[in-house]
């Protein structure tokens, strides 16, 4: 009897470490299929909901520490007034995202939305959507 319970609890415990060990191929607190979706895109696509209108923009290289060189291609403006002169991507610490004229003068304030895009925020009558393209 004392060896069936023995062998019991080795089997439990043996389970117990198996189940919590991370597998070989994944690293522990890293989802492996999220981080390669995410990635480190550098265009978007900008859909206009109300509207049903989308363009692309292209987030190029660095401009300072916290901003990228942004170029929209054409026909952006109709999909939001003053988005074919947005010239700079600039990230904020809480990850909010300006998009500014090259005079700094902000066309759209977006922020990251549900899955791997942003949505925007300011002015609260834009209902944009950016979404990564590939």
């Amino acid at each position: 009897m004392k060896m069936i319970i023995a062998a019991t609890a080795v089997a439990i415990a043996g389970a117990a470490a198996s189940y919590f060990a991370p597998s070989p191929q994944q690293a522990p607190g890293i989802d492996p299929l999220k981080t390669a979706a995410v990635g480190n895109p550098s265009s978007y696509s900008v859909a206009n909901i109300a509207e049903g209108k989308a363009c692309v923009v292209n987030r190029g290289k660095h401009a300072s520490t916290r901003t990228f060189v942004l170029k929209s291609e054409p026909g952006c403006d109709d999909v939001w007034p003053g988005l074919d002169q947005a010239r700079n991507w600039t990230e904020n610490a809480d990850g909010s995202v300006a998009l500014t004229d090259k005079s700094g003068r902000q066309l759209l304030m977006i922020a990251p939305g549900d899955g791997i895009g942003y949505v925007a925020v300011e002015p609260p009558s834009a209902a944009l959507t950016l979404t990564a393209v590939r």
